[in-house]
């Protein structure tokens, strides 16, 4: 049983009528008897239950396939070039360690 309340049985979809669910139906467990005549009854715990045969959806198109992503190996985004803050990061001079612990204490 589908969470739809629906079943299939030899290919085919079998719906649950509303006057026939109850509390533990959706996900639970029936039993699915053909008769001799070729009917279908189902039967969910001690009763038997309203069902009629779905009709047949027709297949939609399959949609078209979108390209491919360039494969990014983890540095920077394909959409954008990446940032180049750090380019001569080391190369700049840098204050001296009394400057810095002085620059530090006047914005402190």
């Amino acid at each position: 049983m589908k969470n739809d309340y629906t079943i299939q049985f030899e290919g085919h979809r079998y719906g649950i009528g509303a006057e026939s669910i109850s509390t533990g139906l959706r996900g639970g467990e029936v039993r699915v008897e053909k008769r001799l005549d070729g009917t279908v009854a189902v039967r969910f715990r001690d009763r038997y239950l309203g069902v009629t045969r779905c009709a047949v959806a027709a297949k939609a198109a399959a949609p078209a396939k979108p390209k491919a992503a360039a494969r990014n190996s983890g540095k920077g985004s394909p959409q954008r070039p990446k940032s180049g803050w750090m380019n001569g990061f080391w190369k700049k001079p840098a204050p001296s360690l009394e400057k810095a612990i002085e620059i530090a204490n006047a914005t402190s």
